[in-house]
């Protein structure tokens, strides 16, 4: 029994959500810091004041500590704001609103000067414990007036607190009065002056919150502007406040940080009232019963006093009680005024501006700010657009695929398929609300047969219909319900019902009627469902805006995006690019929907990225994406945007996508050698360049993990990285040359940001050199060389290898690159032991060199740590240390001398798609067949398009599909007729579906499909019994029926009706005629055939339009050809002369720094041994390698600390995740 208790128990704690647990440990931290900072400010304050009992100049000290207590916030928000205007772009405020708001905060940081510098320090500690509770007398007071616009009956609240504030002011004039009138404690008149400045400080102190109510009151219209400068106005107003409170340090400075931000992360993490709203509201009450405590405790240790009557005097019965009065009137006004705190909701990711109405926290009332700068909830207008409509999405996967094997394709349907479990499991209650459809758009899908001159799909479209149906059973343990097969003017169309109703569309391409490649595929896909689905579709009444005719534009342009949300769906549509062979769950999509639904200036985001596979070089290129999310992408996510979200796993805004110069601008075909480079090398860099033109920006989240295939070959991992490489200089190089346009139109991007981009692209471009200089180092340490010889042999193999390149083809560039990458690795592996044995040699580590490696690997191992689920890659980190020159020497040269080379085969290195300029186009291959209508009629399947037997198919299924499935008219006319290329194509492909009708998969379909239909009820007995009983009678109906033969039209339809009796008869003696209709439609849907459909005509007609007027297959012609090949190597001759003429410059200035000696030309440095001690000798070292070692390192620790900050964040965003989501059970 108690074993049972346990393990119930246990279960129940499992089933928690994580914010369950964080919740009271967030709370103990909050509570901790809340009481030091508390306890520590009275303490302060007593030990300032001119009654105490310490000395001048201690009290002096104690008064510099608690003035620094009151700058140090100011000083936090100067560094941020400072740091954010520096990174991002800003709009500077007019001159009015600046000078207003500078008053406001003058009167502030007055105020709270006053109070805590020359009022608090005259009083006893209790009384400075409540008087502060007066700091929100001027919210209660707006509130009142916001209440009274917007919602009356709240007005209570704010009422009563301004009452009780009043009523506490009161009680501490009488409480002061009966004290000088008794001569209580040596008090005077003059305690009443402090008294009048003490309630005109908390008054002025007040006006710190003044945004808050008008701005949930919707009546400011300047408090939108004030959100586009508030960086730059935070400058300058803390610099004021600074400058009006005064300057020095103390703990304390460091507890009221603490509290702020913790208060913040509990916010974020949706523990608002238990971590956040009670350990605030307690810190007052806790901290006097505290006080009482000690002061009891210790009573008898007091000076003048007796413990055995201490309280018992008459004397001090009436402050005691006029206190306790005072402090539940201050602490009941504070909770009323601050009562919405308890009712707020947050969303899984907030930004602090969202949650908080300010970034400066006020130290002297930490809490009480805390609460009061929480933001109200902003009550909108009937006929404004609520937060809700706007969370309404749907996102549209989209994977592009090119001859991938069984393997890989299975990796990416396994992965939609989960994402449609988890978004239609009937047990869950997700948060998420998002529809979503997986489409699959396959290039060279077709090949034609050469005996019979038939165009047929290839045996990669056999592998993709043979592991649907595979994974379709591993998730449902049945066949696919409903399959169509439909004709395109681009090849074809497969569709398939995902389990859970969400749709799964292949698109096959055949590359002679639409153009290939990955780049056209997008803009296929995004003219397809952002244009058509997204627009026309859902705007029929609109339809005449948008033409494909003409010179006007496929997208209408928005002027005001907000009023359109509900009309157009561009801004929260989404489009998730996939790669044919990445592998998600849906925990990742979910974190990328996130960062664009709550930002909305964010154009896309992307996740980490982990390689798989085996070998070396899978092993080099895990710690290569390791390093490259750790340090480059939180980087460029921290101090501006990031610059290249991979095509392999990202989410896109719609609206970003269709901004102006965007799509249109992609869809460029590349006529010049410089637009082959960045356009069809790196399309997904590209693609993030025009958005981070536009103004949008791209971000980065750790915490969405998606798994693609890498190349494990040497060969082919040398030939991606060919494309990669200049096409992602030419794409920087084009973001840093409209630097300032781009700056002013992106807030995301600062000029700050383009010089670190300009520094990060010019140690890549001295990479060779310094890899080079590097091997030289090498040789002469473990040759005892001269230096100048060792950098004269250092670059011998570089430029024989960059000859080689030049005069053999590919294939030979790439084995000779194999062999000198090995040999490279042993001089690596000399080169770390080289600089290990000068550190022997020189008797200390504390050289620049061995400073640089060591901090470097400790650097590396800290954030490895900080990524526990990724800290086996730094196993991988030795690898990446000895193939150093072959990925950033060899492989540099290697594709900068073959960037002429703009093929994307994996197999060889034929010029595809080279072709004339834009605007010529050329006829489409047709096979137009006239047949009669009657012919046509024949060669169309039976559709079942009557009332009735709509009603017995799932509705949801109707619904969801809606105009997508309409029954063929024979009289319709089409534009073009393919009849016999549909039926040369089609019947192969729909003979494999229809393999799930023969009788020994109806049997297993039709058990499984009643089950998966009563799947979420408790009938188990039932659905045993109806299963059985219906597969007996299918074995009855068919006993003449072989095997493995497929059933008629005829035997389906008497077959159904024989199912649905026996069906309603079992559920009639169970007494359960309402699940009548859900037996039917599994039984439906078992016998259901593929459907073989034609295009709508007017979607055909869509087709055709964007076919001939972006995606007409390019033809080549030769002469054209030759002049692209001409322009390409020119562009190679030049870039690799400039790439050239760089490193050798570097390397010359090395050579002769080295020729003069180290005597007459060199930096000397103190040389320490590690136990600190002077050796009294120096190190030379020279000043050109000291700049870079210096350059790099900086590099690196700013890297790092933004790695850190990331982190931290990232941190948030999980627990926020974990504490929103309900835990996802799979279903077996």
């Amino acid at each position: 029994m108690e074993d049972e208790i346990v393990r119930n128990k246990l279960k129940y704690q499992a089933s928690l959500p994580l914010h369950c647990y964080a919740a009271p440990h967030f709370s103990d931290v909050l509570c901790l810091c809340f009481l030091s900072h508390q306890g520590s400010l009275l303490v302060l304050t007593v030990l300032s004041s001119p009654y105490s009992l310490r000395s001048a100049q201690e009290q002096q000290f104690f008064m510099l500590m608690l003035v620094f207590c009151l700058v140090f916030p100011n000083v936090l928000v100067f560094i941020k704001s400072l740091w954010r205007v520096m990174f991002k772009s800003f709009v500077p405020p007019n001159c009015k609103t600046l000078a207003i708001i500078c008053v406001i905060e003058c009167l502030v940081s007055l105020g709270t000067s006053v109070l805590a510098l020359v009022v608090m320090p005259q009083f006893d500690v209790l009384t400075n414990l409540f008087i502060t509770g007066g700091v929100c007398i001027m919210s209660s007071i707006l509130q009142i007036v916001y209440r009274l616009q917007k919602e009356k009956w709240k007005i209570i609240f704010p009422i009563c607190s301004l009452l009780l504030i009043i009523t506490g002011y009161c009680l501490l004039v009488a409480d002061y009065y009966v004290r000088v009138s008794s001569y209580v404690d040596r008090l005077d008149s003059d305690c009443f002056i402090y008294i009048v400045v003490g309630i005109v400080a908390s008054v002025l102190v007040s006006l710190c919150w003044w945004e808050n109510s008008l701005q949930a009151s919707n009546t400011m219209t300047r408090l939108a502007e004030l959100d586009s400068y508030r960086d730059f106005v935070f400058v300058v107003t803390s610099i004021l406040r600074i400058v009006v409170i005064g300057n020095q340090h103390t703990l304390i400075a460091f507890f009221s940080a603490s509290c702020h931000w913790f208060g913040v992360v509990a916010c974020k993490i949706h523990s608002v009232r238990m971590s956040f709203a009670l350990p605030v509201s307690c810190t007052g009450p806790v901290v006097l019963l505290l006080g009482i405590i000690l002061f009891l405790t210790h009573a008898d240790s007091l000076d003048g006093h007796h413990s055995s009557n201490i309280m018992g005097d008459s004397y001090l019965q009436w402050p005691f009680s006029m206190l306790a009065l005072e402090g539940v009137c201050m602490w009941s006004g504070f909770v009323s005024c601050t009562y919405y705190v308890w009712k707020i909701k947050v969303q899984r990711i907030e930004r602090t501006s969202q949650l908080f109405v300010r970034r400066l926290y006020e130290s002297t009332f930490i809490d009480l700010s805390l609460m009061l700068n929480t933001k109200m909830k902003v009550v909108r207008a009937k006929n404004q657009d609520s937060h809700e409509d706007i969370e309404k999405c749907i996102i549209y996967l989209c994977a592009t695929m090119w001859h991938e094997n069984y393997e890989e394709m299975l990796k990416i349907l396994t992965s939609m398929f989960r994402l449609d479990r988890y978004r239609g499991d009937p047990k869950e209650e997700h948060k998420d609300v998002f529809d979503f459809e997986a489409h699959v758009f396959m290039d060279d899908s077709f090949y034609t047969e050469k005996r019979t001159g038939k165009r047929l799909v290839n045996e990669y479209v056999d592998i993709l219909t043979q592991v649907v149906i595979e994974v379709y059973r591993v998730f449902t343990h049945k066949e696919p319900d409903d399959v169509t097969i439909i004709e395109t003017p681009h090849g074809g169309r497969l569709e398939f019902v995902m389990p859970e109703g969400n749709m799964l569309y292949f698109h096959l391409k055949d590359k002679e009627r639409i153009r290939n490649k990955k780049r056209w595929s997008q803009i296929m896909y995004l003219y397809y469902l952002l244009g058509w689905k997204g627009y026309i579709t859902k705007n029929p009444q609109k339809s005449y805006m948008v033409s494909l005719d003409g010179g006007v534009g496929f997208f209408v342009h928005q002027q005001n995006r907000t009023a359109n949300i509900k009309d157009i769906s561009d801004y929260n549509t989404y489009v998730m690019a996939l790669d044919g062979d990445t592998d998600f769950q849906p925990k990742a999509v979910v974190l990328l929907l996130d960062r664009l639904r709550m930002y909305e200036n964010v154009g896309a985001a992307c996740g980490r990225i982990h390689p798989t596979g085996m070998g070396p070089m899978v092993w080099y290129q895990k710690f290569e994406y390791a390093v490259g999310h750790w340090l480059q992408k939180t980087a460029e996510h921290v101090f501006g945007s990031v610059l290249c979200s991979p095509g392999c796993f990202s989410l896109f805004r719609g609206s970003a996508l269709m901004d102006d110069n965007v799509l249109k601008k992609y869809t460029t075909t590349a006529t010049k050698a410089a637009q082959y480079v960045q356009y069809d090398q790196g399309e997904d860099r590209w693609l993030c360049t025009l958005l981070l033109q536009q103004g949008w920006r791209v971000e980065y989240n750790a915490a969405s993990d998606a798994y693609t295939n890498s190349p494990q070959e040497f060969k082919e991992f040398y030939n991606q990285r060919r494309r990669w490489g200049p096409s992602t200089l030419a794409n920087t190089l084009d973001l840093l040359s409209s630097g300032s346009e781009t700056v002013k139109r992106n807030s995301s991007i600062s000029s700050l940001y383009i010089f670190y981009q300009m520094f990060t692209v010019g140690s890549s471009i001295l990479g060779p050199a310094s890899v080079t200089l590097m091997i030289s180092g090498a040789f002469q340490f473990v040759f005892t060389i001269p230096g100048t010889t060792s950098i004269i042999i250092g670059c011998i193999p570089p430029i024989f290898y960059m000859l080689i390149c030049f005069v053999t083809k590919s294939n030979t560039q790439v084995t000779i690159a194999a062999i000198m990458s090995v040999l490279y690795a042993f001089l690596m592996t000399a080169s770390l032991f080289s600089i290990i044995g000068d550190m022997v040699m020189q008797e200390t580590f504390l050289t620049p060199t061995g400073v640089f490696l060591i901090s470097m690997t400790i650097m590396y191992l800290v954030t490895a740590l900080l990524h526990p689920e990724e800290f086996g890659m730094i196993i991988y980190g030795l690898m990446y240390f000895i193939c150093i020159p072959s990925g950033y020497l060899l492989l540099t040269i290697y594709s900068l001398v073959n960037m002429n080379n703009v093929s994307w085969d994996k197999d060889n290195a034929m010029l595809q798609q080279i072709g004339a300029s834009v605007g010529q186009t050329t006829q489409r291959r047709q096979t137009v067949v006239e047949m009669s209508p009657a012919a046509e009629i024949e060669l169309q399947p039976k559709l079942k398009t009557t009332k009735e037997e709509l009603e017995n198919q799932d509705t949801s299924l109707v619904r969801r599909r809606g105009a997508e499935k309409k029954s063929m008219d024979p009289s319709t006319s089409s534009r073009y007729t393919f009849m016999e290329f549909f039926k040369d194509w089609v019947m192969p492909v729909q003979k494999e579906f229809l393999k799930k009708l023969t009788y020994a998969n109806l049997k297993r379909n039709l058990n499984q499909q009643i089950r998966y239909a009563l799947r979420s009820m408790d009938l188990a007995d039932v659905c045993d019994e109806l299963a059985l009983m219906l597969v007996d009678t299918l074995t009855r109906e068919l006993s003449e029926v072989g095997p493995e033969d497929v059933l008629t039209n005829d035997q389906l339809e008497g077959l159904q009706q024989a199912l649905a009796e026996q069906a309603r008869q079992i559920l009639k003696t169970n007494q359960m005629e309402g699940l009548d209709k859900k037996v039917k439609r599994a039984i439906a849907k078992t016998l259901t055939a593929p459907q073989v459909q034609k295009l709508e005509a007017d979607e055909d007609d869509f087709w055709v339009k964007l076919i001939e007027r972006y995606l007409t297959p390019i033809v080549e012609t030769e002469a054209h050809k030759q002049e692209v090949l001409r322009e390409l190597k020119s562009l190679r001759n030049k870039s690799v002369f400039l790439y050239f003429i760089i490193n050798v410059l570097w390397v010359v200035a090395t050579f002769f720094l080295q020729a003069i000696g180290s005597d007459t030309i060199s930096i000397k440095i103190p040389k320490y041994y590690p136990n600190g001690t002077a050796s009294g000798e120096n190190l030379k070292v020279e000043p050109l390698s000291l700049m870079f070692l210096l350059s790099f390192a900086v590099l690196l620790v700013v890297q790092f600390l933004a790695m850190l900050y990331h982190r931290i964040y990232t941190l948030i965003h999980v627990v926020s995740y974990r504490s929103k989501e309900k835990d996802y059970k799979e279903r077996g």
